[in-house]
């Protein structure tokens, strides 16, 4: 198996991309700590399952502690897989609410990362940091400015963690998402009980392969990056979407929004 006994922790596992991302991870017998705001409902080989606050940094590094505590003063990697969105306009955009995306998404995976790396960096035998992003960090989106520029700045994040740790063997990198299937129905609720069907419709605008990426296929790409697979891959941004075919979007939605 791909992940034999490497210690992972996972975060966003109760759920979506990441909870088919420690599915995956453990069925390539890696040894997980699950982590999300409520306590994931997972049984899977060595695993824990934790309730996590990302808004709380006390908690970004017990999650560090708890994982050396469970398998052996050891931590290999992680995923970061967890974060939040609010709809505002840039006119209606409040102080609150931008410094909750940015705390959400962007400074608790800073200190977190950050715990993580120390302790690669004391154990001297390397290690991978993943961090899931949306094509929001890219190309930006209407109506989430601050949770597009949470995702931008954790996209440089990753970049630069890999610039700086590079000479300890500790790789990050980060994977671009797109609309998934089960995201699709969710902002169909979140855009004001919008009919999920016509959000879906729209999400299929910015599909690449014309059809909804499913989390498992997402979970693939992780895997992937976790292993030695991909030893030479650091610093990078693996995008679903690419810039070229996000730079002509808008033409591909009007022509498929017609279809």
């Amino acid at each position: 198996m791909k992940l034999d006994d490497k210690v992972f922790i996972i975060t966003g596992a109760a759920e979506g991309i990441g909870n088919s991302i420690a599915r995956l991870f453990s069925e390539n017998k890696a040894k997980l700590i699950l982590a999300d705001i409520e306590k994931p409902e997972l049984q899977l080989r060595n695993s824990v399952c934790l309730k996590y606050n990302p808004l709380s940094l006390s908690e970004s590094v017990g999650l560090v502690k708890e994982t050396l505590n469970h398998f052996e003063n050891r931590i290999d990697g992680i995923v970061n897989a967890l974060s939040t969105c609010i709809i505002s306009k840039v006119s209606r955009l409040d102080v609150e609410t931008w410094d909750y995306h940015m705390d959400f998404n962007f400074k608790s995976v800073f200190f977190l990362n950050q715990a993580i790396a120390k302790h690669m960096i004391q154990q001297g035998k390397g290690g991978i940091i993943i961090n899931l992003i949306t094509t929001a960090a890219v190309t930006g989106t209407d109506q989430i400015s601050a949770y597009s520029a949470s995702q931008a700045a954790l996209m440089n994040l990753s970049n630069t963690i890999a610039l700086e740790l590079k000479g300890y063997n500790i790789r990050s990198n980060s994977i671009t998402v797109p609309y998934i299937e089960d995201v699709a129905i969710k902002n169909g609720e979140l855009f004001k009980g919008k009919d999920p069907e016509k959000i879906r419709k729209v999400a299929y605008t910015f599909s690449p392969m014309m059809d909804l990426i499913e989390p498992e296929q997402l979970a693939q790409i992780a895997l992937f990056l976790a292993s030695q697979d991909s030893l030479v891959i650091n610093g990078q941004n693996i995008g679903i979407i690419d810039d070229e075919l996000t730079n002509i979007r808008n033409i591909l939605a009007k022509k498929r929004l017609k279809s």
